[in-house]
């Protein structure tokens, strides 16, 4: 049996979650989304320490298919990037890299993505001081 990267078991999960909320039995609603999202934050966060960089957009494609585009894609995006690690939980440059990567790679498609990681980890108000 072949051996799986990190990477593809990380999709393969993101998958199984699309999957079930696309099968949900009841009615589908953004709060049910989120739950999915914050259900990721683990496989999210050792992504990131792996040097593995999230595609959020390709999540967000994903669970709003899933979910029949009934939960807006800006705030899906921005869920998901509120389980990223802080800066200051990493270890090495190859991973703060890839939280940028990760990072830019939604503010490109929704500006106010860092701008809003920003004032979640206090970073604007470090910089003031």
């Amino acid at each position: 049996m072949q051996e799986r990267s990190l990477e593809e078991l990380f999709w393969i999960a993101i998958d199984g979650w699309a999957h079930g909320i696309k099968q949900y039995p009841g009615e589908i609603y953004p709060e049910l989304v989120y739950r999915v999202v914050k259900e990721l934050h683990e496989d999210i966060q050792l992504a990131i320490r792996c040097n593995i960089i999230v595609d959020v957009m390709l999540i967000v494609e994903k669970f709003s298919a899933a979910a029949k585009y009934l939960v807006p894609e800006k705030e899906l995006a921005f869920n998901i990037l509120a389980q990223l690690p802080s800066p200051n939980q990493l270890k090495t440059e190859d991973q703060l890299f890839t939280l940028a990567q990760t990072i830019d790679n939604v503010e490109k498609v929704h500006s106010g993505a860092i701008s809003r990681l920003e004032k979640k980890w206090g970073m604007g108000q470090q910089q003031a001081a």
